[in-house]
């Protein structure tokens, strides 16, 4: 039996899956958490968590020893997906000079504001296609240059984070174009490293990886990584890309149309379009469209910061006992009925996301009483959060047009029937949930397939999945009461709080 490795290497854990294509089905899984440090940033801004780039590569070492120990059969190639925006500035001896940055981090708002303020946003889009927002790693650049400036004077090279698991595998720098994406620094028509974009960096296209096309080798694992992994020396390595994107492809969505919504902590509606797109709508409405792991395509992301975060946070705080804190609020919120007595919920708790073009932006439960309970607040975000994944949806059909059913579900808030159900009825589409073992490290490990000639296409290489799924239809009466909370009172929630949360934004 031989299989196919994938990596996710993710902002909560890293992990790995083994794949026969022969079967189609996944035949080894395994998982470290993400190794954070508590860390003071720099500027006097407020504490922060840091990852630690050789206790993740330590992770990433264990996953793989784990899944190849479970193979019984020779590795054919690994794919590597990961988080995006964060990344590893290395010295030319190749040693880390600084910790990893989250994506989500908050400290690079400032920074944002400033090029912003400098530069062109709209020509920034048009170059780069990415909405503005604080996480993308321009700014985490210019955050260095401003408090660690020795950083910036010592870095020799740049590596998002699938990026440097590679390199320490191969010893080759290289990138795909759905990672070079989301740095900022790709020329989404040229799709090569802008110069105008390299400039406001203070970077130089030397300190950046090559680029190559999401699945094609950037090297082999060398006698050194060998030893390390478990790999077999020589085996092709290949850069899966950004985690939302592999995801989608295991989910089975690789024509343009179809819609991946992948809810994890942060969330993302993936939608493939033929062509780059560079409406302004997109860049005021927080939506990028960028280059697709699919070499022939570029996607349109929309999503929000902190979706299953968002349900993370409220039930600690609701359920702070509960051996399971998520599972309690989840069956408290089933017996809350639609619209949760008359409670609704903002789902901005993470900051920025799509559709609201606001920096200041916040969450927000309006209209709570006494008589709500914890089930009525759980299920608020839970339809909150679904409210806004329709406002995207309509933004974005009112630009590309019709859209496919079904919605796919992948990720880890596509384990809650209550929440799909939910989905269902707000959106009034059908919605599958999509079961595959880690669909993230499944994609890239697929994408690596076709780099290697074990699949013709991603088209047959996706055909091969053995996928169960789960279809949630619309019930007619809790669309329409839907329906009716979603126009007559979420849509007016933002432009009703929007001058408050301005005012709170200065204190």
């Amino acid at each position: 039996m031989s299989v196919l490795i994938g990596l996710d290497i993710g902002t909560t854990n890293t992990k790995a899956v083994a794949f026969d294509p022969a079967s189609g089905r996944v035949v080894a899984v395994a998982s470290r958490p993400t190794p954070y440090v508590d860390v003071e940033p720099g500027g006097g801004g407020p504490a922060a968590r840091e990852i630690d780039p050789a206790q993740l590569w330590e992770g990433v070492v264990i996953c793989l020893r784990q899944v190849t120990s479970a193979a019984t059969g020779p590795v054919l190639a690994v794919g590597i997906a990961s988080m995006a925006e964060a990344g590893v500035p290395l010295d030319r001896s190749g040693e880390p000079l600084y910790r990893i940055i989250p994506w989500y981090d908050p400290r690079t708002e400032p920074q944002l504001q400033r090029v912003l303020s400098e530069h062109d946003s709209r020509r920034i889009f048009q170059i780069t296609g990415q909405a503005p927002r604080h996480v993308h790693t321009l700014y985490k650049i210019v955050w260095l240059q401003e408090h660690e400036p020795w950083v910036c004077h010592a870095l020799h090279r740049w590596l998002s984070v699938s990026d440097f698991v590679g390199w320490h595998l191969t010893g080759e720098a290289a990138t795909d174009f759905s990672l070079a994406s989301r740095t900022m620094f790709l020329d989404q028509r040229t799709r090569r490293w802008s110069e105008e974009m390299l400039e406001i960096a203070g970077l130089h296209a030397g300190q950046l990886p090559r680029l190559v096309e999401s699945g094609m080798p950037i090297g082999t694992v060398t006698p050194d990584a060998a030893r390390e992994t478990g790999l077999p020396t020589g085996l092709p390595v290949a850069i899966g890309g950004h985690d939302h994107l592999c995801g989608a492809v295991a989910a089975g969505a690789v024509f343009p149309g179809q819609v991946v919504d992948s809810i994890g902590t942060a969330e993302g509606v993936v939608i493939p379009v033929a062509s780059y797109r560079d409406d302004d709508t997109f860049r005021l409405r927080r939506i990028c469209c960028y280059a697709h792991v699919l070499s022939d395509q570029y996607v349109v992301q929309a999503g929000m910061a902190m979706s299953g975060g968002g349900l993370a946070w409220l039930a600690a705080q609701l359920f702070p006992g509960a051996a399971d804190s998520v599972a309690s609020a989840l069956e408290a919120a089933r017996r809350a009925p639609p619209g949760a007595s008359g409670l609704l919920y903002l789902p901005y708790l993470g900051g920025n996301g799509s559709p609201i073009g606001d920096e200041n932006v916040a969450a927000a439960f309006v209209g709570l009483r006494p008589s709500h309970e914890p089930g009525h607040l759980t299920r608020a975000l839970l339809e909150g959060i679904a409210f806004g994944i329709r406002h995207s949806l309509e933004v974005v059909r009112g630009l590309v047009g019709d859209l496919s059913e079904p919605i796919r579900v992948v990720g880890g808030g596509g384990r809650s029937s209550l929440w799909l159900q939910i989905r269902a009825d707000v959106l009034n589409w059908p919605v599958l949930a999509v079961e595959v073992p880690e669909a993230v490290a499944l994609g890239s490990a697929l994408l690596a397939g076709v780099g290697v000639g074990v699949f013709r296409d991603v088209t047959t290489a996706t055909a091969s999945v053995a996928r169960e799924t789960r279809q949630y239809l619309p019930d007619p009466v809790r669309a329409a009461t839907y329906d009716h909370l979603y126009r007559d009172a979420y849509l007016h929630l933002y432009p009703a709080l929007a001058p408050i949360f301005a005012t709170l934004a200065k204190e």
